[in-house]
């Protein structure tokens, strides 16, 4: 599926952006029809099934606006497969699903005479890799890349602070979530900001790998109770100070978009599944 935008003659190339989802095995339609296309389905999230995904609207956020977009499915997504079952192995494989995505680039700018269009490149999950993979081959092959667009992680960068503190930083992202559904004690419902740095704060200065980052420790012990209670709020964790020389008892182990305790009173998840 693409979206272009027609140009007057003598008008600049638009960008041209082509776009993936990773897996490996999915299809574009996330993308396509939740992120960046002009349309995106909409109905009730609060339902938990997909009898709400009934409609479509105008997505505001939609990419449009800045660049043509081609949504791709490569071979052995969607309705893409290989014209013969025994060309299989020439595709499912890292560096023939790279190739596979920079022919079908190739062949649409021919097709599509977009050639003079800046590329760019984007792609969620696994398809970061592909992404980074394709671009160093369309390179290599004298095919200039305009840009990258890396969506949801998928290639690790090594670690940058150590495993507790990372661990602990989860935990403003969790109390934002709280605050929205006003799960905090009500001194800290007032102001999400103000919750949210006091629960960073409390992160950082109080964790114990706050402590073995070298992260100095700041604020009393009235200061030191709020923030921890506003962590409280957030999971499951011991909201009392005294008890931060322990391992977090929050489930920080599962992906920060899985919190389905923090409303599970009201029978839904809070993010995605």
């Amino acid at each position: 599926m693409a979206y272009t935008l027609d140009r007057a003659p003598r008008e600049a190339p638009r960008p041209l952006t082509f776009a993936w989802n990773g897996g490996p095995g999915s299809n574009s339609l996330l993308l396509h029809l939740s992120a960046l296309g002009p349309r995106r389905l909409t109905g009730d999230g609060e339902r938990g099934d997909h009898a709400g995904l009934i409609a479509l609207e105008d997505n505001e956020a939609t990419w449009l606006d800045a660049t043509d977009l081609v949504f791709v499915d490569p071979i052995g997504t969607g309705f893409s497969r290989p014209s013969r079952p025994e060309y299989a192995d020439d595709f499912y494989g890292v560096l023939g699903d790279i190739a596979t995505t920079v022919e079908f680039i190739r062949t649409y700018r021919t097709r599509f005479d977009a050639w003079d269009a800046p590329v760019y490149l984007a792609g969620e999950s696994y398809g970061v890799w592909r992404a980074a993979g394709a671009a160093e081959s369309m390179e290599r092959a004298g095919q200039r890349v305009a840009g990258l667009v890396l969506i949801s992680g998928g290639i690790p960068l090594g670690p940058v602070v150590p495993d507790e503190m990372r661990t602990a930083m989860f935990l403003p992202a969790r109390t934002a979530t709280a605050f929205y559904h006003r799960k905090l004690p009500a001194d800290l419902q007032t102001d999400r900001n103000r919750a949210v740095a006091e629960s960073e704060r409390w992160a950082r200065g109080i964790r114990p790998g706050a402590r073995a980052a070298g992260f100095a420790h700041e604020g009393g012990a009235r200061s030191d109770r709020r923030a921890a209670r506003a962590v409280h709020g957030a999971g499951r964790g011991s909201h009392r100070p005294e008890d931060t020389h322990r391992r977090p008892t929050v489930p920080v182990g599962q992906p920060p978009w899985r919190r389905p305790w923090l409303v599970r009173p009201v029978r839904y998840a809070s993010g995605r599944r």
